[in-house]
């Protein structure tokens, strides 16, 4: 269990660093923000341009606006999904716990997680065939294989926005809003990008 966990870290640091590169490639980044949130209800997120600072890096604990929400999403739910022992799901439990929701609430979130990952991994395991493919030799992926990790992370932000835009119907409407409060002021904090 420790290889598989370990594992997954790689894979989603792998990951990461694929987005971050693809985001990179394109210049200027791109941020997901909500409006209100009765918009969140029906549509998670809207795209705008968003510019970053002079050293490429964009700091949550400065600027939480400008991390993506499916960033922070991304990040909210490996943080709790995928937890196999009982001291891993205990820990999970209460990490989730911090949110106010109630066991029920919890348990659905988890589910959520597990969800999630579920979803992402069919993305995630296409992404690293075409980016490890090339990893020994720092060779540029083609013309087609960029386009193919494009379509890739947008696949990967619609599977995102479906599960956040779900919150409403499966956690109720305070139980969504707090884990969107969470998301924004706890999480997103805590991340830096490029």
């Amino acid at each position: 269990m420790k290889l598989n966990l370990h594992s997954s870290l790689i894979f989603a640091i792998l990951l990461s660093l694929v987005g971050i590169a693809i985001v990179t490639s394109q210049g200027t980044p791109t941020r997901l923000t909500t409006n209100s949130a009765a918009s969140m209800n029906k549509s998670p997120v809207s795209m705008e341009q968003q510019p970053i600072d002079e050293s490429g890096v964009i700091d949550g604990a400065k600027n939480p606006e400008k991390i993506p929400d499916h960033v922070a999403y991304s990040l909210f739910f490996r943080m709790i999904c995928c937890r196999k022992d009982a001291e891993e799901q205990s820990q999970g439990r209460a990490y989730v716990r911090r949110l106010g929701l109630d066991e029920t609430g919890i348990d659905t979130l988890i589910a959520m997680a597990e969800e999630f990952y579920q979803r992402i991994a069919v993305v995630e395991i296409q992404a690293a065939e075409i980016t490890t493919r090339y990893h020994p030799n720092h060779l540029n992926p083609t013309a087609d294989e960029k386009g193919h990790l494009k379509q890739l992370q947008k696949r990967k932000e619609e599977i995102i926005d479906d599960i956040v835009a779900s919150f409403p119907s499966r956690l109720g409407d305070d139980g969504s809003v707090k884990v969107n409060q969470f998301v924004k002021e706890n999480v997103k904090r805590k991340v830096k990008i490029r």
